[in-house]
């Protein structure tokens, strides 16, 4: 029972983000989410106004363009993956040579909220409808740009 649906989280999870990780355990709180505010993928998410990037700006090239994607990511990345079997998180990392580039634009059936969203870090979860799948996407500034830091998978 486990294994089957272990698998089946592996296969969402890669075809949510192509990626595949080996596993350690860790803890994971979500923080209390706060005028969260869903929006479609083609409307930008709210952002806090700042000396620091374009909130708005960045998620759209984030994940439009891959090379900045690519290049917005601080390696190795964390990623959590929540086990149901167990109730606890999984923790692996994300080398950068196993980044699988993900266009959010591409997808018809994936809905984004801000979880989060201060002047120096913000929580940007997508979900794919109909599915269980729900990732959340931790970003951090560092140096006045925005830089994806983890990766929370809580599907079920």
């Amino acid at each position: 029972m486990r294994t089957n649906n272990l698998l089946k989280r592996v296969l969402l999870l890669t075809a949510f983000h192509g990626l595949i990780f080996g596993s350690s355990s860790c803890n994971y709180k979500r923080p209390r989410q706060t005028n969260s505010q869903e929006v479609s993928i083609t409307e930008g998410a709210s952002t806090v106004k700042s000396d620091n990037e374009d909130f708005d700006k960045f998620i759209e090239d984030f994940f439009k363009i891959d090379d900045f994607q690519f290049k917005r990511i601080i390696f190795p990345v964390s990623n959590l993956i929540y086990d149901t079997d167990f109730e606890k998180f999984d923790s692996t990392i994300i080398k950068k040579e196993d980044w699988k580039y993900w266009n959010v634009y591409k997808q018809n059936n994936v809905v984004l909220k801000t979880i989060k969203n201060d002047a120096n870090d913000a929580i940007l979860n997508a979900q794919i409808k109909e599915t269980g799948v729900s990732v959340d996407y931790v970003f951090a500034v560092r140096e006045g740009k925005w830089y994806l830091i983890k990766i929370i998978d809580e599907s079920t």
